[in-house]
């Protein structure tokens, strides 16, 4: 197994529990057009082979990620980082976390996230497709489904 690059400031990748909440629901708002609701989360953390992580510095969360584990995949569900913490490598280490479980990744992000899409294609995943119509709200456009060569 690879080990992650730590990122410039510490934080520790900790099982999501429900105390976490609160601040994962402040940062997905700050970070997304459409941002899951707490139901959201609920519902796909209820799902099979579904893990929540937090990137914790003490009792703050910097940042999360959703992720669905699959038999040779990791398809990141969600994931987002405080935007105060951006560009700290909280993100990359959390992408670093995921491809320890599991080599390969696969995610949608909206055709117009233009930092995401750069941010991802940077950590080695490509486009691969197209979901027309993926997202409820007109705003967020057409999905790119982008996946890691591994």
């Amino acid at each position: 197994m690879m080990a992650a690059k730590m990122p410039r400031i510490h934080v520790a990748v900790k099982s999501l529990r429900f105390e976490h909440l609160e601040q994962i629901i402040g940062i997905e708002n700050a970070n997304f057009v459409t941002p899951w609701t707490i139901k959201d989360f609920a519902k796909t953390l209820d799902e099979k082979d579904v893990k929540g992580v937090v990137a914790m510095n003490g009792p703050a969360v910097f940042g999360f990620m959703i992720m669905r584990l699959g038999r040779r995949l990791v398809e990141i569900e969600n994931i987002a980082v405080h935007a105060a913490k951006v560009r700290n490598g909280i993100g990359s280490y959390l992408v670093d976390f995921a491809r320890i479980q599991r080599p390969r990744l696969r995610l949608v992000v909206s055709e117009r996230n233009l930092e995401a899409l750069r941010f991802f294609k940077a950590r080695g995943l490509r486009a691969t497709g197209v979901l027309f119509n993926h997202y409820s709200d007109a705003a967020s456009g057409d999905a790119i489904v982008m996946e890691s060569e591994q």
